[in-house]
């Protein structure tokens, strides 16, 4: 009988954009990729203390909480992925860089995840963080479809 365990397909999200060469020129480099807001506010602190913000990031979180795995082979969530910027067009350009990411996800295995696909739910949102920060990004739903395998970041059968 199959064991089943709590997949995290947020870290094996945060890893298949942060490797993509056009997002990571993009950002500079790939520590700007990031899962959840404790992420997030730590990153923000230390930008605060070096007396700068609105470098480009990535955030990507669960919408409306972690997904209840159960005794499922695969799971369906609902993922929301924040792309931050210094100006809306630089936010803009990361986003669509991201989506291309995502969108080619077809049975892709990355850390154990086997992501048989992600779609988008719905068009871009423009946000700001609210003042001091002011932080231009673009907010995009995502469903993920995915389950927990051995095996390396490579297309499935590869």
């Amino acid at each position: 009988m199959p064991t089943y365990t709590t997949v995290d397909v947020l870290s094996a999200l945060v890893k298949a954009i942060a490797l993509d060469p056009v997002v990571y020129a993009l950002m500079d480099r790939e520590e700007h990729v990031y899962a959840g807001e404790v992420d997030l506010a730590r990153n923000e602190a230390e930008k605060a203390r070096m007396g700068h913000t609105g470098a480009p990031l990535v955030l990507v979180q669960y919408a409306g909480g972690p997904p209840d795995m159960g005794y499922a082979r695969w799971t369906r969530s609902r993922v929301d992925v924040r792309s931050y910027g210094a100006s809306m067009y630089e936010a803009g350009r990361l986003a669509l860089a991201v989506k291309d990411v995502l969108k080619q996800m077809h049975a892709f295995r990355i850390d154990g995840v086997l992501i048989h696909n992600a779609y988008s739910e719905a068009g871009f949102s423009p946000l700001r963080e609210p003042p001091p920060l002011d932080w231009p990004a673009y907010l995009q739903p995502w469903i993920v479809t995915y389950n927990e395998v051995s095996g390396a970041l490579t297309p499935a059968g590869v």
